[in-house]
């Protein structure tokens, strides 16, 4: 792939990925737990605050992709970091499955995604090539 064609492909990545972040985290920041319980169980208090603080966090982190997207060369760093957050992430989310049994097939689906993100973007961020000089 070209160079221009590679860094079109980081933004449209870049770019869907942080409409997705930004949408689900403000989903739920403002619905919480609901829309995903385990057959409609109520989370406690304690469970719904931490759910939306990491939204909050997540719809951030979504917005932050969002601004690399649109100059990707430059904002390489935060891309990065977000490979990392997502990869870590997905450990996490190993973790408990180990820990606590596997969840509904859609969250080992986004777990598998989820180690999927870096190996596609970090590729491409690198082919990319170094952002033009001033």
């Amino acid at each position: 792939m070209h160079r221009s064609g590679t860094t079109t492909a980081l933004r449209l990545v870049l770019g869907l990925l942080g409409v997705v972040a930004v949408t689900f985290g403000t989903v739920t920041m403002l619905t919480g737990g609901a829309p995903i319980a385990d057959g409609g169980a109520a989370l406690s208090p304690s469970v719904e605050s931490e759910l939306r603080f990491f939204a909050a966090w997540f719809a951030a982190a979504g917005v932050v992709l969002l601004r690399s997207a649109r100059d990707p060369l430059r904002h390489r760093m935060p891309i990065r970091w977000a490979c990392a957050a997502v990869f870590t992430g997905a450990c996490a989310r190993v973790i408990g499955m180990v820990t606590e049994g596997v969840p509904e097939p859609v969250y080992v689906t986004l777990t598998v995604v989820e180690f999927a993100i870096p190996v596609v973007v970090l590729p491409l961020l690198s082919r990319a090539g170094s952002p033009p000089a001033d």
